[in-house]
């Protein structure tokens, strides 16, 4: 969809190509038959590129016009990241370096939004939506290296997790050394 959204990838010259609203046409037209399919009680949400990070590419204002009307037509929820159109795009990549583009979809589009981009710690995510910059944090590289952050993160943040593990993690950490004896082992 993103090559249909910028001015790098678009050269059409038919109803989808061109001005804004031209080159936004086939995701408005995607989100307004989503939002007709699935219930009005289940969330309608959306993944963007907020920039190019090049000369002519898509910017964030043309982001948030798109998430603004998409919104008109039902839409709920707005995933904000940014590049991987062009692999010679410089992008800065550094911690929490996409979190500006999603604030501002969020604060200039009125709508739900996540951000995402090297979030590191449990306290620069709980910060950010604290603050209201965003309503939620997506993490994927981090959950890659680390299937345990999860919890990792929950106990930085003071969570008690007697009751959130479930006991079956436990055994399963047995099993891989002793197989069949996990369920005994686990109450050791």
């Amino acid at each position: 969809m993103h090559q249909f959204l910028s001015p790098l990838s678009n050269r059409r010259s038919d109803v989808y190509g061109g001005s804004l609203q031209n080159r936004c046409r086939f995701a408005l037209e995607i989100t307004e038959a989503m939002r007709q399919a699935i219930p009005p009680d289940k969330v309608l949400a959306i993944r963007l590129s907020a920039t190019d990070w090049m000369e002519g590419g898509r910017t964030p204002e043309e982001t948030v016009q798109l998430v603004t009307w998409a919104k008109d037509l039902g839409l709920d929820h707005a995933d904000i990241s940014t590049g991987g159109l062009v692999p010679e795009a410089e992008v800065p990549v550094g911690p929490l370096y996409q979190v500006p583009f999603a604030a501002q979809v969020k604060r200039e589009a009125g709508i739900c939004t996540n951000a995402v981009g090297l979030i590191n710690s449990a306290d620069d995510a709980e910060r950010l939506v604290a603050l209201g910059e965003v309503d939620a944090v997506m993490v994927g590289r981090g959950f890659m290296r680390n299937p345990h952050f999860p919890t990792e993160w929950a106990a930085a943040l003071g969570a008690d997790l007697a009751n959130v593990v479930p006991p079956q993690y436990s055994m399963a950490r047995w099993a891989r050394y002793a197989p069949g004896r996990a369920g005994e082992l686990a109450k050791q």
